[in-house]
């Protein structure tokens, strides 16, 4: 009661002389407050938990799911060890950044309208990220090896600001650097340098397959090496 007849007080004295009114907190406002911090703050569930349970990319793919960068195989399989296709790759990029709408369509014979890759293989195509394999088609569902990869994301790299400047020279620390098609050197040398990319042992293994779980890890340090850059560090 005693509170009651302080706020009308206030309230009155405000009228009369001007005083500002302070907003008075309640219990009820907090709580509310606090439900909707928690509310904008909770983490995209993530549907396939046992799928990666006591797996190395577990954490990867959380991430990689929870920003919408890569999807479900089904309602509960992230299948981290199945090889990563070409499409996947491609639409994984297009999704980090901001799935933006591409001027061109690219007419691949393998790429239909209704292909859930091809918006994505059409910004690709446009911003010289991804090309097709040369015989009319993209080649969506074809694994993607680790070189390819590579270029890829290197590309994207160089559309954002990132990548070598000027003239560079870099000895890939690895046995096979040899194996490393020249066509792709520069992309696998930045990120390796930048460990976006690690080997696998002293090789690369550039010719290797990408597996789902490799391109989550992949897209996580790519993504925390551009905030990095952009915070300056």
């Amino acid at each position: 009661m005693i509170v009651k007849r302080w706020v009308a007080l206030m309230l009155a004295l405000s009228i009369l002389g001007g005083i500002p009114v302070l907003a008075i907190e309640t219990k009820e406002n907090t709580e509310e407050a606090e439900n909707v911090v928690l509310e904008e703050t909770a983490e995209v569930p993530v549907p396939f938990e046992e799928d990666i349970a006591d797996t190395w990319f577990a954490g990867a793919a959380r991430e990689a799911y929870q920003n919408g960068w890569m999807h479900t195989v089904d309602e509960v399989r992230f299948d981290g060890d199945v090889a990563a296709s070409r499409g996947e790759v491609v639409d994984a990029i297009w999704r980090m950044a901001g799935a933006p709408k591409a001027m061109i369509s690219t007419g691949y014979i393998d790429v239909e309208a209704d292909n859930p890759y091809h918006d994505a293989i059409d910004w690709a195509r446009e911003k010289r990220i991804a090309t097709g394999l040369g015989d009319g088609r993209f080649g969506w569902q074809e694994k993607i090896n680790r070189e390819q990869l590579a270029v890829m994301l290197y590309r994207y790299a160089q559309l954002n600001g990132q990548g070598f400047s000027g003239t560079w020279m870099l000895l890939l620390d690895t046995d096979d650097r040899e194996q490393v098609s020249d066509w792709a050197y520069e992309g696998v040398c930045w990120l390796f340098m930048n460990k976006v990319m690690t080997g696998r042992g002293k090789n690369f293994a550039p010719q290797g397959s990408t597996t789902r779980g490799e391109l989550a890890a992949t897209l996580v340090r790519f993504a925390d090496l551009a905030q990095q850059e952009k915070n300056g560090d």
